[in-house]
């Protein structure tokens, strides 16, 4: 577990993942990901990826990117009654 403390900044974007992740993606391979697009399709296109690559167990990200308040008014809020769940293979 990495724990890093400094000021938090409109933009900055922080990636929580298992190794199921990370046994798949690289570092380079992640920040292509999160720069590119918006937290929820990084979640997706990542873990499509994994999978495309092997990976079939323990599979967790969470990208968090941090707004302005006049950012947070401009964009809407997606809230899901039950997670986001795709299709596994069998």
């Amino acid at each position: 577990l990495d724990v890093l403390t400094g000021p938090v900044s409109p933009g900055d974007t922080f990636v929580v993942c298992s190794d199921g992740l990370t046994r798949h993606l690289s570092n380079e391979d992640i920040l292509q990901h999160v720069s590119a697009q918006p937290p929820q399709a990084a979640c997706e296109s990542m873990l499509k990826l994994a999978l495309e690559r092997g990976g079939h167990d323990n599979l967790t990200i969470i990208v968090v990117r941090f707004v302005s308040r006049a950012q947070q008014k401009s964009e809407t809020t997606i809230l899901l009654s039950e997670p986001h769940r795709p299709e596994w293979p069998i």
